[in-house]
């Protein structure tokens, strides 16, 4: 028994004290695995789901989907609430400049449903920035602006302005 712990333990070099290897304290993966203690294994450890994600994820083969923020817009855009209302609508754009582009939409809408609408907005981009603003009928305004500092800081704001007074907002990002 005395020769068991003397080869588990080595005498440090300093204080002659026996101190265990990392094998000997368990944190190395056993040699010996079981179905169940290999079950155990996976489920404890937050890296074998990372590695089991993005393995599948690379079999899938996807393509970027874009950023995050972006995605209220991609599914508000596939939902037929917006697509579905008793009326008219027309959609005209003008492109400006490479940079520029205006927009008018026009709505007309039954007594009952969706009132009648028009709005004008317009868009500014270049490497650097984006500007996008529109204002209706109702004199209600929204509007976004973005700008990149550099390659790791972007300022981001977001304003509406309503013509009832609790729903105005701005949002500041940096």
């Amino acid at each position: 028994m005395a020769d068991a712990t003397q080869q588990a333990y080595t005498p440090s070099a300093t204080s002659g004290v026996a101190v265990p290897s990392i094998a000997d304290m368990g944190f190395g993966k056993p040699r010996h695995f079981d179905f169940e203690e290999e079950l155990h294994y996976r489920f404890w450890n937050p890296m074998y789901y990372y590695k089991a994600l993005n393995q599948h994820r690379m079999r899938l083969n996807l393509s970027n989907p874009g950023q995050f923020e972006y995605l209220n817009k991609e599914i508000k855009g596939t939902m037929l609430s917006n697509f579905t209302f008793e009326g008219g609508r027309a959609d005209l754009a003008k492109i400006l400049s490479p940079n520029f582009q205006v927009m008018h939409t026009f709505q007309l809408g039954l007594p009952g449903g969706n009132p009648s609408l028009f709005e004008f907005g317009g868009v500014y981009a270049d490497e650097r920035t984006m500007m996008h603003g529109k204002m209706d009928s109702d004199f209600n305004m929204m509007a976004r602006f973005n700008h990149a500092l550099s390659k790791n800081l972007q300022l981001k704001s977001q304003a509406q302005l309503m013509a009832s007074d609790s729903q105005s907002m701005l949002q500041l990002e940096s």
